[in-house]
């Protein structure tokens, strides 16, 4: 596809802007209509504007975005409040992109259209409410160039431009490609499938005309879309197999096409040298890096020429096996395989149960326990006809129809050898993401977008069968049986997108936006929250705390942490879990009272595999109001009026450590000393301090009762 000013290409970035605006109007139409049903839910405090807070990793992202965003950040070093990675930089821990593009984009803005001012009613829930939108709208409007570039990926196939403009059309509506990209989350696809895309495209495009300009985009493009999201590793591993498999079938290569894998090669190459995320992650050590990209390049230049012969195929696959034998013991070595581990763990534990996650928690290991939840979940029919409901259905049948024209006609055969290439290749991936969408749902990214591809490229080779088969007005009447079709596909799609809503029945935003509130409200930027994964990241983003907790799985020290967690909650006592708080500094627990309920696939109870409830298990004392005020080593705090709702669903508990109820009992007893010599103001200040330092002390509650009059009230500040 040549990129000159012609008439044609002109019109190809008519459509381009047009779709890529289409797209963004309907992910935003979306957003608008989940927004307004979380902000519903969170709409119990006095805030001038809808709060509709980020959750779980999208929660972690924004807390580093904003950051950037305010100027406190320019690069992402050590955090402070990741307790337990202090001295790990945040970019060597995550993949990091979005942060960048929205922290670095806002402040563009701002310097653009100066500093916002906010009530501090405003600020009830977030620092600026204004960055949560325009992050959000930054998202979808970037997301959306992947509708665009599927475009002028079809045309570089040499699609005709209403069969492009349809499959791009269907890429807009289709739940399965906007999901996850309507800026209700901030996910690493978000902003690394645009240049994914686009690395595509360049590279369908360089396969017809290769130019200087065109290969450095194309390598910058590839570098960039696995320095952001650690899938596109995935994407790129998948492809060099294919790209194996047809060198190993007879298949040649062209100077463009090899110059193409060679930048491709070189970029990876570079990503794990100098991505800090790739660095620590050691994908210099990866199968991608050590086994396939080497055996495609060596098997190139070996088998330059189109041939099939049994010795061509000996010595590819010697060079594959050698290849992956070194691959195998390099990954073990070094590292790499333990990294992955948790993943490895779960992909084997869904093989053995056929999809089906176990009722039994004893026959997973922890590891697939926790990853084997709706963040990676199966999917089954139900879940497959909710994003896909109607397009890809026609697949398999064009596909039948292609096989008899192909047995029927050699001109037909013929023609469609030189279109073969893509077809193959774009029918691999999607069978590929088909089945892998049955073991992790979140595949469902790329098998829309390989539908959407695939799905026009099939109606253009079989409308061009059909006028050379059948005569003027059979084909005719096909392609408007074939154009009937794909208008009630797109408006089956079109429908599920607008019916299809999230549910928000665990989410509890209601009681999470007032623990936030009441933190913010309190000031708890220095203190140390222990708190269940769904919560944690909340308190890191929304009230600057630090927490022990966090959902970035990559790091095995990470998955230690939260795994010695559960155990302690219902295979540990109170002092256990107090001890565990001590070591990691913690300043408060927030207890949430679905951990004694009863246990199911996805809950906490599940993944410490507590079939039976231990009565003396931290998770079953801390949930009954009688044994609560029993607790010798956490004393709950009482939640002001105006955020009492949190309490449908949480306690917020004080730590009360060794250390502190010794200090405790001995500022009492100096307390009293300065009471006798008639010292009552250092006498108030140490009851004060002994009872904050241990509330459930009897002597120091007595003391601060005689001192005051009254009994105390801890608050998350002290007093």
């Amino acid at each position: 596809m040549k990129f000159g000013f012609t008439k044609k290409n002109r019109l190809d970035v008519v459509f381009f802007v047009a779709l890529w605006l289409l797209s963004f109007g309907v992910r935003t139409l979306v957003y608008e209509r989940e927004a307004q049903r979380v902000s519903a839910l969170t709409s119990g405090q006095s805030a001038t504007r809808p709060f509709v807070p980020f959750t779980i990793e999208s929660a972690m992202a924004f807390n580093y975005a904003w950051r950037i965003a305010s100027g406190e950040l320019d690069f992402l070093g050590p955090d402070m409040r990741l307790c337990g990675l202090e001295k790990l930089d945040v970019d060597r821990q995550f993949n990091v992109g979005n942060e960048y593009f929205l922290g670095y984009g806002y402040r563009l803005k701002k310097l653009l259209t100066g500093n916002p001012r906010f009530s501090e009613k405003d600020k009830l829930h977030e620092d600026d409410p204004l960055f949560s939108s325009w992050a959000r709208f930054q998202l979808r409007a970037w997301a959306s160039l992947a509708t665009g570039l599927l475009f002028i990926a079809l045309r570089a196939m040499g699609v005709p431009a209403s069969l492009a403009v349809a499959g791009a059309l269907l890429h807009c509506v289709s739940p399965g490609a906007i999901a996850r990209y309507t800026g209700q989350d901030i996910v690493g696809g978000a902003f690394a499938l645009p240049f994914l895309m686009a690395t595509y495209a360049l590279a369908m495009s360089s396969m017809r005309r290769m130019s200087n300009a065109k290969f450095a985009a194309f390598c910058v493009c590839a570098f960039a879309s696995i320095a952001t999201w650690d899938m596109t590793q995935v994407v790129f591993s998948v492809v060099s197999a294919l790209e194996i498999g047809r060198l190993l079938a007879g298949g040649g290569t062209g100077r463009a096409r090899g110059r193409l894998w060679l930048g491709l090669a070189a970029s990876v190459l570079l990503a794990s040298a100098l991505v800090p995320y790739h660095r620590e992650h050691l994908l210099i050590c990866s199968p991608l890096v050590i086994f396939l990209l080497p055996t495609v390049l060596l098997s190139q230049r070996i088998f330059p020429r189109r041939i099939f012969g049994w010795g061509r195929l000996a010595k590819i696959a010697g060079i594959a096996l050698c290849l992956f034998t070194a691959s195998s013991f390099a990954g073990r070595a070094s590292g790499y395989t333990e990294r992955y581990s948790h993943f490895s763990e779960l992909m084997k534990a869904k093989l053995k149960f056929g999809n089906v996650k176990p009722a039994n928690p004893a026959l997973l290991s922890f590891d697939a326990r926790v990853l084997w939840t709706p963040a990676m979940h199966s999917a089954d029919r139900r879940i497959l006809k909710s994003y896909f409901p109607a397009a890809l259905y026609l697949l398999p049948a064009l596909a039948i129809f292609a096989a008899a024209f192909a047995a029927c006609s050699e001109r037909f055969r013929a023609s469609l050898r030189f279109r073969a290439g893509w077809l193959l290749l774009n029918s691999a991936l999607l069978v590929f993401y088909l089945v892998s969408f049955f073991y992790i749902v979140r595949y469902h990214v790329f098998l829309a977008l390989f539908m959407c591809l695939l799905l026009p490229q099939m109606i253009f080779v079989l409308r061009r069968a059909a006028k050379s088969m059948m005569g003027g007005f059979a084909a005719n009447c096909a392609g408007f049986a074939i154009w009937t079709l794909i208008s009630l596909a797109f408006l089956a799609e079109s429908l599920a997108t607008a019916r299809q809503v999230r549910s928000y029945q665990d989410c509890f935003y209601g009681e999470v936006s007032n623990l936030i509130a009441w933190c913010r409200s309190e000031g708890v930027s220095d203190k140390i929250f222990l708190a269940n994964m769904d919560i944690s990241p909340m308190l890191l983003a929304y009230c600057r705390a630090g927490v022990v907790v966090q959902p970035k799985f990559e790091l095995g020290i990470t998955r230690k942490t939260f795994e010695k967690y559960t155990k302690l909650l219902y295979h540990g006592t109170e002092r256990d879990l107090m001890k565990f708080c001590q070591a990691h500094s913690v300043d408060y627990y927030v207890y949430d009272k679905g951990l004694a309920g009863p246990m199911h696939i996805y809950n906490m109870r599940y993944f410490a595999n507590a079939t039976s409830l231990n009565p003396n298990c931290p998770a079953k004392l801390m949930y009954e109001a009688s044994s609560v005020k029993k607790l010798r080593y956490f004393h709950e705090i009482a939640t002001p009026e105006q955020f009492k709702a949190l309490e449908r669903r949480y306690r917020v508990f004080k730590v009360i450590t060794d250390d502190n109820s010794v200090n405790s009992a001995r500022w009492a007893l100096d307390g009293r000393e300065f009471l006798k010599k008639g010292n009552f103001d250092m006498a108030r200040r140490l009851a004060k301090a002994a009872i904050y330092a241990d509330p459930n002390n009897y002597s120091a509650r007595l003391f601060y009762a005689e001192m005051y009059g009254e009994a105390a009230k801890i608050r998350l500040r002290g007093f």
